[in-house]
């Protein structure tokens, strides 16, 4: 009855240390195997697409943000929204990578129409088709976006550069005035020119 009684006990033991052994996976571990076992969770693809559109419309606000920053020349403010507009860039990278994943395209391959591959394979998939859509028209938005605030910025640089080359020609330069009012021409010698 002992061996018994001390055979039950043993096998607890060994179901715990399975337990523990048990390996961690990640959110890409478990795409992985779904794609490995064939399976494509279509739910989980239309929600990293929604997850995409939320972070990209938090990008337009952004950038919008930033065109009436460089309109109304509050040019201090733009650092902080660079930072932010950094840190949506590095989420989106990250979402887009795990939705390739979701769809069957390894973190290496990053094929420029993958996601319209897999909707022109999945036809029933109107959910993700909408999605992707929509998250397209945003995409472009962003972009139509940050071509203007570049050209802001450009002209904001060049205004600058013209003001400090002018305000340096100034000090190179200063315009003295004759006893009619009108300029002297400057012989480059501030002792001639002052007499």
């Amino acid at each position: 009855a002992k061996k018994g009684k001390a055979a039950k006990e043993e096998k607890p033991a060994k179901k715990a240390k399975k337990d523990d052994d048990a390996p961690k996976y990640s959110r890409a571990d478990a795409f992985g195997e779904a794609l490995m076992s064939g399976k494509k969770d279509k739910k989980t693809i239309a929600q990293l697409i929604e997850r995409e559109i939320a972070l990209i419309s938090r990008f337009v606000s952004l950038l919008q943000q930033e065109q009436d920053t460089l309109k109304h020349a509050r040019i201090a403010e733009l650092p902080a929204l660079t930072a932010e507009k950094s840190a949506l860039v590095e989420q989106l990278n990250t979402l887009e990578g795990e939705r390739l994943l979701a769809i069957g395209v390894t973190p290496n391959e990053r094929a420029p129409l993958a996601m319209e591959a897999w909707l022109k394979n999945n036809p029933g998939e109107r959910l993700v088709a909408e999605r992707w859509q929509k998250l397209l028209e945003l995409a472009r938005q962003a972009k139509n976006t940050h071509l203007i605030n570049a050209r802001l910025l450009d002209m904001h640089a060049r205004q600058t550069t013209e003001l400090l080359a002018a305000l340096t020609r100034q000090v190179e330069n200063p315009a003295l005035y004759g006893a009619s009012g009108q300029t002297m021409p400057t012989s480059g010698s501030r002792i001639i020119d002052s007499a």
